[in-house]
């Protein structure tokens, strides 16, 4: 307790006061999903595109 890296990895309630407009649990599985998906923390531009096209179809990344 009481050492923690500002990773995602780490997240936790106090990360999720930044984001005061979403729900504590939906906060905590976005990130167990983006770390499971990508362990080293960072994605590749062709999976931001991927991702960009999913939630914007009609849109040009």
């Amino acid at each position: 307790m009481g050492n923690r890296s500002s990773s995602l990895k780490n997240f936790d309630v106090d990360d999720s006061k930044k984001f005061p407009h979403f729900a504590i649990k939906d906060l905590q599985e976005w990130s167990s999903e983006f770390n499971t998906k990508y362990p080293n923390g960072k994605m590749s531009l062709q999976d931001l595109e991927i991702m960009f096209k999913r939630f914007f179809p009609f849109g040009s990344p």
